[in-house]
């Protein structure tokens, strides 16, 4: 998980206006695992909610506890 902040060093132009941004690589990876571990419990929250909803509405069929526990 992110503990710090990144070191970015920004270009700018020739009027001072911010055109790029430079952060070191290993920073950059660590980050990027981070969005992509945010983005995978993002999508498992959200398609539990789905599945929730497809429950209430009498789309799918409730999975018993059971089952449930011999799936983990």
């Amino acid at each position: 998980m992110m503990t710090s902040k990144l070191s970015i060093q920004y270009l700018t132009d020739e009027d001072g206006q911010k055109t790029a941004a430079v952060i070191p690589i290993d920073e950059w990876l660590e980050y990027s695992r981070f969005v992509e571990q945010y983005t995978s419990i993002k999508n498992s929250i959200r398609r539990g909610l789905q599945e929730v909803q497809d429950i209430k509405a009498g789309k799918i069929v409730p999975q018993s506890v059971e089952s449930f526990l011999d799936e983990l």
